[in-house]
């Protein structure tokens, strides 16, 4: 309690201090009362916890209360308990007596208080549901993402803060309807576990992080000078940067990235020959058999580490590597490039012979299954599967050797992405 003090006379006097309200001293049931907790226990009744409680919802209301409401509010709350057969209440009904007493004098703060009950309700539901789950996953496992190891116990409990998390993004970033249409199957929310405090999903940029050298671990990395380091520190940098990242981990195209510490090996491999006065054909010959050496060893060293060493939350690294024999050439042409234009594609050929003469309808017919294939033709009948320009360029062929000029009546045309 704070002491007020004033000076008189150069004497230092208390003043009268500012006396704290005690409703328990005015307002008591008529027998000693307990409250039974969530967790069984009994605790005493005293109305001043239900003034201190009421208090917070009506701050989080923007008002207060005067104090005859709160005499009136403890005459209330009172008067239900003497009303009731037994002197152990639940908590449960003693917030039921609350909340009428509340919405006898001022229903604003009875709506407060009633929202952070239930606020508190949800959370009580969203941790058990993250409890089931978490027993699941303890004895069960968890096959949702087949690329982490439940089986691992850093895995188990990365799995079980996600379903916290997943809880938690639901309760404060979903709207109501957001949270229908998920339930009812009109939208997916990937990696919802991951929305809150990180990102999922990441192509990971290492070649600008070896440029020039990085920090790692309060070590400075200098810039690989070999091929066989760049194997080595792209391992470590891989495996740091994986443990703190959610969800796919992917290092594009490291046969680019490596390119240029495999010119470097190539050259210093290449001096040491010339050096010591080799040939300069066997030279070159072995600085590329050295270089291809450190490939296959550093390649070997990622399979190892990349598919045994799991992330925090047990799964693993993703590297892609280019084709060199699908890598575009100098003119830019590449045979899996496809352009993002719609082309026209005919469907049905139920009706194709109807008007042909029968004898070049029966051979049409053997002519387009022995090129297309039965199942391929009968999918084409059935309306299972369009025809590409070029295949119906095929039949226009086939009408026209027979020397039937007009144009062959499918079905139906739509403009599709031919991919």
């Amino acid at each position: 309690m704070l002491i007020v003090t004033s000076t008189v006379s150069g004497k230092r006097e208390p003043m009268n201090p500012v006396k704290a309200e005690n409703y328990n001293e005015q307002y008591s049931p008529a027998r000693e009362t307990y409250v039974i907790k969530k967790d069984g226990s009994l605790e005493a009744f005293h109305v001043q916890k239900v003034i201190d409680a009421i208090g917070k919802s009506a701050y989080r209301a923007l008002t207060k209360f005067t104090p005859e409401e709160k005499a009136q509010i403890c005459e209330c709350v009172i008067s239900h308990i003497d009303a009731l057969e037994s002197t152990q209440v639940p908590i449960s009904v003693m917030h039921n007596i609350v909340e009428n007493a509340l919405e006898q004098v001022r229903p604003i703060v009875a709506k407060s208080y009633r929202d952070y009950r239930n606020y508190k309700q949800d959370f009580v539901r969203m941790l058990d549901d993250v409890y089931k789950k978490s027993q699941a996953i303890m004895y069960v496992g968890d096959k949702e993402n087949s690329n982490a190891d439940s089986a691992l116990v850093s895995t188990k409990r990365s799995l079980i803060f996600n379903q916290l998390n997943k809880e938690l993004y639901q309760k404060f970033f979903l709207t109501t309807e957001e949270i229908q249409a998920c339930r009812d199957g009109y939208i997916y929310i990937h990696d919802m576990s991951a929305r809150r405090d990180t990102m999922n999903c990441c192509l990971f940029d290492v070649a600008h992080v070896l440029s020039g050298g990085f920090e790692m671990g309060n070590i400075w990395y200098n810039e690989p000078k070999t091929l066989d380091v760049a194997f080595d520190v792209i391992g470590d940098i891989v495996l740091s940067a994986a443990s703190q990242q959610y969800g796919g981990f992917t290092v594009p195209s490291v046969d680019l990235i490596l390119e240029p510490y495999a010119e470097k090996s190539y050259r210093r491999a290449l001096a040491k020959y010339e050096r010591l006065g080799v040939a300069a054909d066997l030279a070159e010959r072995e600085a590329l058999a050295d270089v291809k050496k450190e490939f296959e060893q550093g390649f070997q060293g990622w399979e190892y580490k990349f598919n045994t060493v799991a992330s925090s939350r047990g799964d693993y690294p993703f590297i892609t590597i280019l084709n060199p024999v699908r890598f575009p050439k100098a003119d830019g042409n590449c045979s899996y490039f496809q352009k993002a234009e719609k082309v026209r594609m005919a469907w049905g050929v139920k009706g194709l012979l109807d008007k042909i003469p029968y004898e070049d309808a029966v051979s049409i017919k053997q002519q387009l299954i022995g090129h297309f294939g039965k199942t391929k033709y009968y999918r084409f009948y059935r309306e299972e599967r369009y025809l590409t320009p070029k295949e119906q360029a095929y039949i226009r062929q086939v009408f026209c050797n027979k020397g039937i000029t007009e144009e062959p009546p499918f079905t139906r045309y739509t403009d599709e992405y031919m991919w």
